[in-house]
C-alpha cells in the first residue's frame, strides 16, 4: 500500500494540495466510482491518494470492485487492488487486462455526476446511501455483479463486517454468467488465479520500526485492516495473515495458529527482533493463540494486541446453537440450484447471519456470488471457535474494548483475558464493535500500534 502519509478524516483540508487529476479515460471512471461512495465531486478525486487514508472503508472497497466490474467488465480481486489502492493502480489492472477495450488518454477532469450519486450497483449492502441509477457510460464492456467479502465474528449485537474475496468456486460461478446485459467477460485483472501467500505485506515502505502482524477476523481477509496499515505505513512495516486467498482450511484454531506460526518462522523472521501481533474480533484470538505458538517456537513477540476480542467460551452456547442451524441451512440448500437457494436465503433467519447484521437479502446475494463454500467456510470457522480453550500467555497484552458494550459483557470480556495473561493493560476505546476499524475510530486503534 503506497500511503506515504495518513489522513485523520475522509476529506481534505485546505492546506492540502490540489490532488492530480486522472489521466485516462479509465482512471476517470474510477475516480467517478469514488466519488459517488464518498459523497464527493469527482475532481475532488485523487489520481494517485490513497483511497483508504482518503476515506474508502471496506464496504466501500467492495462496492468499488462491483462498480468496475459493472461498468468495465473486469473483475478485480480485493487482494490486487490493496496492493497499491489508489485511482491509478486500479486502472493500471482493469487496463492490463483489456487494454485494448478501456485505452486512452483524458483531457480533462472526470465528468460531474453530483455529490449524492453511487455506482449502479444492485447489492443491498449495508450503506448509509442507495445508489443511484445511471448509464452505462461505454455500451461495448460487459457488466457483471459479484461483491467480494469476508465476515467477522461480534461478541454482541450489530453487524461483524469486513470485506475481502470468496472462497470455493465462487469466481468461476460469476465469471461467464448471463446478466441482463450479455455476459460477464471471462477475465479477471490478475489471472490465471494461483494460490497465494498466507502471509501478504499491508504496508512495508516503512524502514524503521518492528513488524507488525494482523490476524484475520472469523472469515478469512484481511482488507479490514486497510485503513489501519495506510495510517501505520510510516511508522512501521505491517503484514497481514489470510486465509480466503491462500487455501489455509479452518480447522481448530489452536491448528491454525500453529500453522501460522510455522508460516511466519519460515518467512525468515529474525528471532532478536521483537515483533507485534493484533487481531480485531475472532482474529485477535487467533493473533493470541499464534503468539503462544510463536512463544514456544523460541522466538521473541512483544505485544499482542486485541481489539475488542472476546474469548468464544464466554459465548460457546450461542455458538453451538448457531452452528447448528447453520449446518441444517447448508444441507438444505445441497441439491439445490443456485436460483432455488436463493429463494431459501431470502426467507431465512439464520441466528449467525443476524449477529452479523445481516440482510437475508445479503445473505442470498453473497451467496449468489460464492456459493456454497461460502457457507461452509463459515460452519468451519464457528466449529474452530466453539471449541477453543485459552492457555496460558507470558506476555505483554493490550485489550482494546469497546466502551458501548453492556457492562455484564465488558466486565467477563476482561475477566477472560485476566485469566490467560500475565501482563494485561485495558484500555476503552470509542465506537461499536463493528465500526472500530472505520475512520474515524480507527485513527485511535492506531495510536496504541505507533511504536
Amino acid at each position: 500500500m503506497n500511503a506515504a502519509t495518513a489522513r485523520d478524516t475522509a476529506g481534505s483540508t485546505a492546506e492540502d494540495p490540489a490532488p492530480s487529476r486522472p489521466r485516462t479515460a479509465v482512471e476517470g471512471q474510477i475516480a467517478d466510482l469514488i466519488a459517488g461512495l464518498l459523497g464527493i465531486g469527482s475532481e475532488d478525486v485523487g489520481a494517485d491518494e490513497d483511497l483508504f487514508a482518503r476515506g474508502i472503508d471496506s464496504l466501500g472497497a467492495v462496492r468499488l470492485m462491483a462498480g468496475v466490474e459493472q461498468r468495465l467488465g473486469v473483475k478485480v480481486k480485493l487482494r490486487k487492488f490493496l496492493a497499491n489502492a489508489t485511482v491509478s493502480g486500479l486502472a493500471t489492472l482493469v487496463s492490463a487486462a483489456v487494454p485494448d477495450r478501456v485505452s486512452g488518454h483524458r483531457s480533462g477532469p472526470a465528468p460531474e455526476r453530483g455529490r449524492d450519486a453511487g455506482p449502479d450497483l444492485d447489492l443491498d449492502l449495508d450503506l448509509d446511501r442507495s445508489p443511484d441509477p445511471d448509464p452505462d457510460p461505454d455500451p461495448d464492456l460487459d457488466r457483471g455483479p459479484g461483491p467480494d467479502l469476508d465476515l467477522g465474528r461480534t461478541p454482541g449485537p450489530g453487524p461483524d463486517l469486513d470485506l475481502g474475496r470468496g472462497p470455493g468456486t465462487a469466481s468461476g460461478d460469476v465469471r461467464g454468467r448471463a446478466t441482463g446485459r450479455g455476459r460477464v467477460a471471462d477475465r479477471e485483472a490478475d489471472a490465471p488465479a494461483t494460490t497465494l501467500p498466507v502471509i501478504t505485506p499491508l504496508a512495508v515502505s516503512s524502514p524503521v520500526g518492528d513488524p507488525l502482524y494482523c490476524f484475520h477476523p472469523l472469515g478469512g481477509s484481511v482488507l479490514c485492516y486497510a485503513g489501519l496499515a495506510a495510517r501505520l505505513a510510516t511508522h512501521r512495516p505491517v503484514y497481514a495473515l489470510q486465509a480466503l486467498e491462500s487455501g489455509v482450511n479452518a480447522g481448530s484454531l489452536p491448528e491454525m495458529a500453529a500453522t501460522y506460526a510455522g508460516e511466519m518462522t519460515r518467512s525468515g523472521l529474525d528471532l532478536a527482533r521483537p515483533y507485534t501481533l493484533a487481531g480485531w474480533s475472532a482474529g485477535g484470538v487467533l493473533a493470541f493463540e499464534t503468539a503462544r505458538r510463536l512463544q514456544a517456537l523460541g522466538h521473541r513477540v512483544d505485544h499482542v494486541v486485541l481489539i475488542d476480542s472476546v474469548l468464544p467460551e464466554v459465548f460457546v452456547t450461542d455458538l453451538l446453537d448457531e452452528l447448528a442451524e447453520l449446518e441444517a441451512l447448508i444441507d438444505r440448500l445441497a441439491p439445490l440450484g443456485a436460483a432455488e437457494a436463493g429463494q431459501v436465503l431470502l426467507g431465512s433467519q439464520v441466528g449467525f447471519f443476524a449477529g452479523l447484521g445481516m440482510t437475508p437479502s445479503q445473505v442470498a446475494a453473497y451467496y449468489e456470488a460464492y456459493g456454497p463454500g461460502l457457507l461452509r467456510l463459515w460452519r468451519d470457522s464457528l466449529r474452530g471457535l466453539a471449541g477453543y480453550r485459552a492457555g496460558w500467555f507470558h506476555g505483554r497484552v493490550t485489550l482494546l474494548a469497546s466502551e458501548l458494550h453492556p457492562p455484564k459483557l465488558r466486565a467477563v470480556q476482561e475477566a477472560g483475558w485476566r485469566q490467560t495473561v500475565s501482563d494485561l493493560t485495558v484500555r476503552e476505546i470509542r465506537g461499536e464493535h463493528h465500526e472500530l476499524l472505520r475512520a474515524p475510530h480507527v485513527d485511535q486503534i492506531s495510536r496504541f500500534l505507533i511504536p
